[in-house]
């Protein structure tokens, strides 16, 4: 759990590979498959406006990860963060072409 098998043209022993433990690996994102229904890559999230149903701006997305349960945002503007959780009451609207999302802003969630 946590780990992905990778295959690399050029790495065929078990010392060469150790090598690259802890390495990033990077993927042109032309090549990714598109994602599932209901489901984003982290890095399109990155950067995107953050404004409440009332129209109201919260931030930009800068960082996102996993708490176990569901995926969380980081969100910043130029005095606050928030951590927003990527779940369906709170989430109503995500338009990635525009680069925005749309938020329920559920007491203590912007406190």
């Amino acid at each position: 759990q946590g780990m992905f098998k990778l295959t690399l043209d050029g790495i065929s022993s078990v010392a060469q590979a150790a090598a690259l433990r802890g390495a990033i690996v990077m993927v042109a994102a032309a090549t990714l498959p598109p994602a599932a229904p209901n489901e984003f890559y982290y890095f399109q999230a990155i950067g995107c406006e953050i404004v409440t149903t009332a129209g109201l701006p919260v931030g930009i997305i800068e960082e996102v990860f996993s708490n176990g349960a569901n995926d969380v945002w980081v969100v910043r503007d130029r005095s606050a963060e928030y951590l927003v959780p990527v779940i369906e009451d709170i989430v109503k609207a995500i338009d990635w072409n525009a680069r925005r999302v749309i938020i329920e802003a559920v007491p203590g969630l912007l406190d």
